[in-house]
């Protein structure tokens, strides 16, 4: 089974800040991949993933999307989600 976390941010953006970082601790945390995208570089992929808000992290299973949360939250809701595989 192939887990990824993609994680859909601006440089813009204030709680795409403070999200990021505990992003990249729980998915350290978990042995789950992640990668990180800019919405002002990465436009066509945040489109074609339906991204219409910051921060947006997307659980990823097998290539197929299995949920996503949007917005400001905390470490333990956070990890609660990149751990839900």
């Amino acid at each position: 089974m192939s887990k990824k976390i993609l994680y859909f941010s601006g440089s813009w953006c204030a709680p795409c800040k403070v999200v990021l970082p505990l992003v990249k601790e729980a998915v350290k945390k978990y042995k789950v991949d992640l990668e990180v995208y800019d919405t002002d570089r990465d436009n066509d992929l945040a489109i074609r993933s339906n991204v219409v808000q910051l921060p947006t992290i997307i659980r990823m299973v097998d290539g197929m999307e299995t949920e996503r949360l949007i917005g400001l939250h905390s470490k333990y809701e956070i990890e609660k989600f990149v751990s839900a595989y």
